[in-house]
């Protein structure tokens, strides 16, 4: 995945109400179009999406019509609970999906684990697998945020979702490394999307990736503090 580097902001700050509803936001399932709450109907249906993908610890993190199509559609997560919320409503999770409902099934248009992040075409965001042991090790998860821009400095409309990589051992004071998801209404995929390169936009997904142990292999490096090795 690129290097994007900021500063991680994992503990909220202050008291009494704005905390309060900080803490609340994040479990808003809200429908972000138009800024309309979902129906119960619509919401028990992203639910039982939500379980029947992830397991009964599967949870609706948004519900609606989230890319402005007229199917409904869920983002149903696994969230890591012992991490805090971050003050500006990042959430803590080991796996994410994205599901758009094609009645009476669901389909699946992303998926983001804490090694590997796949669209219905190939691998999204990524240049290589990192197998290493000490990733497998040391990788919890990811903070989320949701938008319903892309671009931000454009505030083009559309919805996206920044990622940041989070350890086990990771405090407030670090940084993690980031990346931003959003809908391509051109191509109909779930497609990274890049601000600080040149040029700027949607990045095509790779259908096949190395693995970080055959580079590794291929070029007689190897170490777990090298990524994928140091020349």
């Amino acid at each position: 995945m690129r290097q994007m580097k900021f500063q991680n902001e994992k503990r909220m700050s202050g008291h009494g109400s704005k905390v309060g509803l900080l803490l609340l936001l994040p479990l808003l399932h809200v429908n972000v179009v138009r800024g309309q709450p979902p129906s119960a109907s619509q919401f028990d249906s992203c639910l039982g999406a939500a379980r029947q993908a992830l397991g009964p610890a599967g949870e609706v993190a948004r519900c609606g019509h989230l890319t402005r199509r007229a199917v409904l559609e869920a983002v149903a997560v696994i969230r890591l609970k012992q991490f805090p919320g971050t003050a500006d409503g990042g959430i803590a999770v080991s796996k994410l999906v994205l599901l758009r409902e094609d009645k009476p099934r669901w389909d699946v248009e992303l998926t983001a684990t804490k090694l590997v992040v796949r669209n219905q075409i190939g691998y999204v965001g990524m240049d290589f697998i990192d197998d290493s042991p000490q990733s497998k090790r040391d990788l919890a998860g990811f903070y989320v945020w949701y938008s319903n821009y892309i671009d931000m400095e454009e505030k083009k409309p559309g919805f996206s979702i920044r990622f940041q990589s989070l350890r086990w051992d990771m405090n407030e004071e670090e940084e993690g490394t980031s990346w931003e998801i959003a809908w391509n209404p051109s191509v109909g995929r779930f497609q990274e999307f890049t601000e600080n390169e040149d040029p700027s936009g949607f990045r095509p997904e790779k259908k096949n990736l190395p693995r970080l142990s055959e580079i590794q292999k291929l070029h007689g490096c190897g170490g777990a503090e090298q990524s994928p090795c140091a020349k």
